[in-house]
């Protein structure tokens, strides 16, 4: 198959054979072939689409099958013993296969995130919506702490900080990887913690990014932070609570 002339439905069709949905098996509502494409792929077909689509043409061997086992990887981290039944290839080629094809994905990082101060309008105040997320992962054998604690999971797990512009359609930000409990939102924001002076704290973290008079929108984890961040709380009126809302 030719991944240049590929559209979204043949992305959902021929993922989801590869993983079990014949052809036959695909004669169901769009919801649930959506549904099921998510739950082994995790991007959105579209996404899929024009991944698959930026990959082939900076790297011209790309192989569609071997995107698709790579962010069946990423989605349901299941080990190779598990990815070699299901996709037909040994654990040697698996293994290797998988780290070069995220290797390529993480080739785009540096082009397609940059935090670029001239994106933003004069006339724009609230720029970015600013939060963490936390993504699950194997016990760390070789360097075990507590810090790697994901209260949200309960399980061992790596936190990012991730900003997306309010007004405009690419990501600007995204920075990682903390150990899930060892830092708060706010600390990892800020470069350091509140009793740490300005002067000390690492300087290439997002507070320092954001440009004067300007703000981030932001959950209760940047609560004291009025000069620079927005956030949710009693008393606003409903058109800016509104816009909190939107905007996370």
């Amino acid at each position: 198959m030719d991944i240049v002339v590929m559209t979204t439905e043949d992305v959902v069709s021929f993922g989801l054979r590869l993983v079990g949905f014949g052809k036959e098996r695909q004669n169901v509502g769009r919801k649930l072939l959506h549904d099921r494409f998510l739950a082994f792929y995790g991007p959105d077909p579209r996404s899929v689409k024009d991944l698959l689509f930026d990959l082939k043409e900076e790297f011209n061997d790309t192989s569609f099958a071997d995107v698709m086992m790579t962010l069946n990887w990423a989605k349901r981290y299941d080990v190779e013993h598990v990815l070699a039944g299901r996709w037909g290839y040994g654990e040697k080629y698996i293994g290797a296969k998988i780290k070069e094809i995220a290797k390529r994905i993480q080739s785009f990082f540096e082009k397609m995130i940059v935090f670029d101060p001239d994106l933003f309008d004069d006339r724009e105040i609230h720029i970015i919506s600013v939060d963490t997320f936390n993504c699950t992962t194997e016990e760390m054998r070789q360097t075990p702490s507590t810090a790697f604690f994901d209260h949200k999971s309960n399980s061992c797990g790596l936190k990012y900080e991730a900003a997306l512009p309010i007004r405009h359609a690419l990501p600007v930000w995204l920075k990682g990887p903390h150990m899930a409990g060892d830092k708060h939102d706010k600390t990892v924001f800020c470069g350091g913690t509140q009793e740490t002076a300005k002067a000390d704290r690492d300087q290439s973290e997002l507070y320092f990014k954001i440009p004067p008079k300007k703000k981030g929108v932001g959950d209760s984890a940047y609560e004291g932070m009025a000069d620079i961040m927005l956030v949710r709380r009693e008393g606003h009126s409903k058109e800016t609570t509104n816009f909190i809302n939107a905007a996370l």
